[in-house]
């Protein structure tokens, strides 16, 4: 059975590739040694190119740092503009004192045309308590306690500062900036908040990164109680800004690491970023804000970079390693021919083996099969063919469920499958329908092997004892028959001597001579039986 599981046959070709094996530890050891080196070269490469990056980090760190102060700044002067209108503060304390609906109607007009003009999403102003007078439309004013008692701290202190970002109930990004206006003598101050909303924060091209990069990216910050609050729109997450946070206690998160720096505000940090994703970064803290700014690049986008430039390097080893290679290949042609021709050996040697076990498979009467772990045939003879009637092309990659019928089928598939589990030889009698009627096989089955000794199915040789089967039953039948007629026989006999014995006791009665001798029956093993029929004359 070796061809059929998978073995190779015995042969030369083992000595033959042992004879081609040669000593090759001196070049393995000189490739190693300029693979080691190569390496090297390669890492110094790397740490240079790292260099470079960290200081295009640095400059953009710098300037995306500045930019968004710059931002902040001019929000600031926009709210001066309104500051310095001498009619609108006018206008403001006529409508304030007296109830003006003109000088109302005229603030309402100027901070429309303002918010337009500018850009904004509504402006808003707040008397010296810090509760909303008035505002623009479609601005609805802030319900949240803890916004209205920031806003009042602000006014109190008489100094412009921003308020968020933060989302309102609809998911929209809300950022205020609230400017104190001087009071006019004789009157109480009052503020104007700017408001800018959007679905990202900040404007996309403050922090758009400047030059072509496949990971760079500068990413908004600011500490959130216990976590760390993600302030603008992420690269690789939708929905980020001002919704996703990441705890501060993660000492691997980059952002955690940079607030943890000596001086936290500028550095190079090193960690997992949102992504969980290995970067190096440079931070800077924005001036006037609790905001971080972190511009970082993936470590996979330095290695890119660093191949480049280690190209050459490696170019070298490259050429080095061919021509070892190349010197170890005209070295062992030699053996590489041999174990070329010991490798067609063995597989000439298996294709005949295979050739001869199926032509004594094809030739055999018995049923000869084979199927996988899962029931498949593998090996279906011509034997097998005639019995179930089934073409082998039918046949082969399919369970018994498309030859049998399927309550003989779940038979034989669980006696295959007790074969496979046990690893032993079974045998069976087996009972299944075909196109031809009814038969009988005795089936001998058992585990199939692998090359490395492993259960990789099962085979199987079955030989049709149909006829002896039935003739087994007919002499089982003619045994019983032949029993009930010897015990109705043996009963008929047993009434006859009790009735001659009990004539003969009536002959000895009447004096007379018996006229039939039991004897022979009286001394063997059935005297039991006399004394009862004695007592029947008897009676």
């Amino acid at each position: 059975m070796d061809a059929l599981q998978g073995r190779l046959p015995d042969g030369p070709a083992n000595e033959t590739v042992a004879r081609a094996r040669i000593a090759v530890l001196p070049v393995v050891v000189m490739m190693l040694v300029t693979a080691v080196l190569t390496v090297i070269a390669i890492a110094i490469s790397v740490e240079q190119q790292k260099e470079i990056e960290v200081a295009r980090l640095q400059a953009i760190a710098n300037l995306k740092a500045t930019q968004i102060a710059h931002w902040l700044d001019e929000r600031v002067d926009d709210a001066r503009i309104l500051r310095r209108s001498e009619n609108f503060l006018e206008d403001y304390y006529q409508w304030r004192d007296s109830g003006s609906v003109a000088s109302r109607e005229r603030i309402q007009n100027r901070l429309s045309a303002f918010s337009t003009l500018e850009r904004y999403s509504g402006v808003l102003l707040l008397d010296d308590r810090g509760d909303v007078v008035l505002h623009t439309p479609g601005l609805e004013p802030w319900k949240d306690g803890g916004h209205v008692a920031a806003l009042r701290e602000v006014i109190q202190n008489g100094k412009p500062a921003h308020l968020g970002p933060y989302l309102d109930d609809k998911g929209m990004i809300h950022f205020d900036l609230v400017v104190p206006i001087d009071a006019m003598q004789g009157h109480p101050g009052f503020a104007v908040v700017l408001n800018s909303s959007s679905a990202s924060f900040p404007p996309t091209d403050l922090l758009a990164w400047p030059i072509p990069t496949a990971s760079g990216e500068v990413v908004l910050f600011r500490r959130d109680g216990e976590d760390i609050l993600f302030l603008n729109e992420l690269k690789y997450r939708t929905d980020s800004a001002v919704r996703l946070r990441m705890p501060l206690s993660d000492s691997q998160l980059m952002a955690s690491r940079f607030l943890q720096l000596p001086e936290a505000g500028n550095g190079l940090v090193e960690g997992l970023d949102y992504r969980a994703e290995a970067v190096f970064a440079v931070g800077k803290r924005i001036d006037g804000t609790d905001w971080y700014l972190l511009a970082k690049m993936d470590w996979s986008e330095l290695y890119g970079l660093s191949k480049r430039d280690a190209l050459w390097i490696a170019l070298a080893g490259v050429l080095l390693f061919f021509m070892m290679l190349t010197g170890l290949f005209l070295y062992h042609q030699r053996g590489a021919i041999a174990r070329v021709k010991a490798m067609q050996r063995e597989q000439d040697g298996r294709l005949q083996s295979l050739k001869l076990f199926s032509t004594v498979a094809d030739s055999s009467s018995d049923a000869i099969f084979a199927k996988d772990l899962e029931g498949r045939y593998l090996l279906f003879n011509h034997a097998a063919e005639r019995v179930t009637g089934k073409a082998v092309q039918d046949v082969l990659g399919r369970t018994d469920a498309t030859v049998f019928p399927a309550a003989q089928a779940r038979q034989i598939m669980a006696n295959d499958q007790k074969v496979m589990r046990e690893g032993r030889v079974f045998t069976y009698e087996e009972a299944f329908d075909t196109p031809f009627g009814a038969f009988v096989f005795l089936a001998v089955k058992g585990p199939l092997y692998g090359d490395k000794g492993k259960i990789i199915g099962m085979y199987g040789i079955s030989r049709d004892i149909t006829e002896r089967k039935t003739f087994e039953d007919a002499l089982s039948r003619s045994n019983e028959e032949l029993k009930r007629f010897n015990l109705a026989m043996v009963g008929r006999e047993l009434d006859m001597i009790r009735l001659k014995d009990e004539v003969n006791t009536l002959a000895a009665a009447l004096g007379r001579p018996e006229p039939y001798s039991l004897a022979m029956f009286k001394a063997g093993s059935d005297a039991q039986e006399m004394p009862d029929a004695s007592a029947g004359a008897q009676s």
